[in-house]
């Protein structure tokens, strides 16, 4: 598993390759090396993968003598004779299945994580097709095209002789049946060297093709230039701009355009961290996926007002299933890192209990992992993302909201963000009200949802409003974070009691880390009402009531 990072270069048939003689003294570029790729890629009959910007292929390939005169003459020779040595287009043998996963793009530049699977070309391999599930639904996978490439590579080495970089110049010839149906000249710039030294590598060799004639090439993958503009279409979900965003969405973009948006943006979100919660067994990747399932549920609750309620009612039902399966797998992942920072806060010969701790719980983790896993392979979460999708384009809206949804899309965020808060500041008023009565740990949760509950409809705005939405949603984002370490806490002291009752020999370890929770408990109990008068202060709210 590597991290592809590239620019791209359009050139002429006949473009003579600079001799990159003015890279610093820390690299050199060897002798140019020849190969021989024959690339299947494989997507779905609507091109979604391609349209998400993710690719996945069998490719096959062999060195070439560069001594050979027909690949001296004519670099596109090789692939017209892989052409004719395999008239019939079966799959050859000893290839490699690779997905790329877009990770950052830029108009010139094009980063993604590149991920390789064996298995025969017979068909794609379960761990592969598992990885652009989210995209694929249960649709079947189908080979789109078929890239024959000549392929010259030179490696720029630095002082070690490791290899920090590769021009790569590719004469492709776009292949349909037994035909070749079109031919293209690439150059990549692909980087090995992270950071600062990268950069200026890349700028480099860049300037050093640009002088010598090339031009800066969109970042895209070569099977969109071979597949046309069905490849380059929108992906499934596409938020579109509003409010600041666009000349087209400031007052004229209505409240239909806002629950838009702010729903296909949630969807979004899913579907980027879906493949990364497959792909990585780090806590982040579900960390972001539960996110994204959670801000949803709160902005179909946010809006209900406006959509029809059997349909909202079976979307938050679904997606709280699927916030259920991550959020065990995220609890466990949270208390890991909660105990392992109060590891050291024990004294010495109690941090080998500890350790015995957190070796049941990675234990709990791997079981949990894969039933959430189960879950997301199985066909109800396939319908899910079916249905996510279509809401992202098409809210069901009620009928008898037709005049709200012609409002302002200012005006209607504004006023989602107002009910919210007011929902918040109840909550916190009957808090108080019961504070002298001791914490209630109930009343507390109740406030964290309705914080992030504002936060998110606050978030929703930011396009419309920008700066002070801004400024207010990260109070609340504080605000949210203290008092998720304090769930945090009462989480950890449930498990604590439980794992005691289990795990005896434990027990007085179990105590001690029992105690920690309770005093960082007491801590949050007088910090977060300091957080709270602070986005509450009349003028870090003015801007909800402004026109």
């Amino acid at each position: 598993m590597t991290i592809e990072r590239e620019a791209k270069f359009t050139v002429s048939p006949s473009f003579e390759m600079p001799p990159f003689d003015r890279t610093t003294k820390q690299f050199r570029c060897r002798p140019p090396r020849h190969e021989v790729l024959d690339a299947r890629y494989f997507d779905t009959d609507d091109l979604s993968l391609a349209r998400a910007g993710i690719t996945l292929r069998y490719r096959t390939g062999d060195p070439v003598d560069t001594a050979d005169a027909a690949v001296a003459a004519d670099p596109a020779v090789a692939a017209v004779a892989a052409v004719v040595a395999d008239p019939g287009g079966a799959p050859g043998t000893g290839g490699v299945w690779t997905v790329k996963l877009p990770i950052a793009r830029s108009v010139d530049t094009l980063i993604r994580q590149e991920v390789t699977f064996s298995g025969p070309a017979t068909h794609v391999p379960t761990a592969a097709a598992d990885l652009v599930r989210v995209h694929a639904r249960s649709r079947p996978l189908r080979q789109v095209s078929r890239l024959l490439t000549n392929r010259r590579i030179n490696d720029v080495v630095d002082d070690a002789d490791a290899v920090v970089a590769q021009i790569v110049d590719d004469q492709v010839a776009v292949r349909s049946g037994r035909t070749v149906t079109d031919r293209f000249r690439e150059i990549e710039i692909e980087i090995h060297l992270g950071g600062k030294r990268g950069d200026a590598l890349l700028k480099s060799l860049a300037a050093q093709l640009v002088d010598a004639g090339a031009g800066h090439d969109p970042a895209r993958p070569k099977l969109l230039r071979a597949l046309g503009e069905r490849a380059t279409a929108p992906a499934d979900v596409q938020p579109e701009p509003i409010g600041r965003e666009s000349d087209a969405g400031s007052p004229r973009a209505d409240a239909s355009k806002f629950v838009q948006r702010t729903l296909a943006t949630g969807v979004t979100a899913l579907l980027a961290n879906d493949p990364w919660v497959r792909l990585t067994d780090e806590p982040e990747p579900v960390h972001a996926l539960r996110v994204a399932t959670r801000r949803l549920r709160s902005d179909l609750r946010t809006f209900s007002q406006l959509l029809d309620p059997n349909w909202t009612t079976s979307l938050r039902t679904e997606l709280a299933w699927l916030g259920s399966s991550l959020g065990v797998v995220r609890e466990l992942d949270v208390l890991d890192e909660r105990l392992q920072d109060q590891r050291a806060q024990l004294p010495t010969g109690d941090q080998i209990c500890v350790d015995e701790l957190l070796h049941e719980l990675a234990r709990q983790r791997v079981a949990a992992r894969d039933a959430m896993l189960s879950d997301m392979r199985s066909r109800r979460y396939d319908d899910l993302i079916v249905m996510l999708v279509a809401a992202a384009g098409s809210p069901v809206f009620l009928a008898a909201a037709h005049k709200h949804l012609a409002r302002r899309a200012r005006d209607v965020g504004l006023e989602f963000v107002r009910n919210t808060w007011h929902s918040l500041a109840d909550a916190v008023r009957t808090a108080n009200q019961a504070r002298d009565a001791g914490t209630d740990e109930t009343a507390l949760h109740d406030i964290r949802i309705r914080v992030k509950r504002c936060r998110y409809a606050t978030e929703a705005v930011v396009p419309l409003v920008a700066r002070p939405a801004v400024r207010f949603a990260a109070g609340l984002a504080a605000l949210q974070r203290t008092l998720g370490d304090h769930h945090d806490a009462v989480a950890a002291e449930e498990w604590l009691r439980r794992t005691a009752s289990t795990m005896p020999s434990l027990a007085v370890c179990c105590g001690e880390l029992i105690t920690l929770q309770r005093v960082e408990r007491s801590t949050i109990d007088q910090e977060w009402p300091m957080l709270w008068d602070a986005i509450s202060e009349k003028r870090s709210r003015a801007w909800m009531h402004r026109k």
